[in-house]
Order: structure tokens, then C-alpha cells, then sequence
């Protein structure tokens, strides 16, 4: 999954942030384990 945040600032300019997101259960243990990684804005 690709994430594309705005961040609305009140003091700077605003700011984007694209993140791509891996998921990966291991249901035998009961946890689900999530990477962010930081991609160019497309």
C-alpha cells in the first residue's frame, strides 16, 4: 500500500510525505509486523 499525507503546518509551508507500507502476519506467533518506507513523490 502507498500513503500520501499532506500536512497542513499554521507556521511553514506545508509538507508531503509518501510513504510505501509492507505488511507480514505471522498468525503462529499472533502479530502482524509493518514497514514504512519512504518513497519519492509521485
Amino acid at each position: 500500500m502507498t500513503v500520501h499525507i499532506l500536512m497542513d503546518f499554521p507556521i511553514v509551508a506545508d509538507r508531503d510525505l509518501v510513504v510505501k507500507a509492507d505488511t507480514v502476519y505471522d498468525l503462529s506467533k499472533a502479530r502482524g509486523i509493518v514497514t514504512l518506507t519512504g518513497i519519492k513523490k509521485f
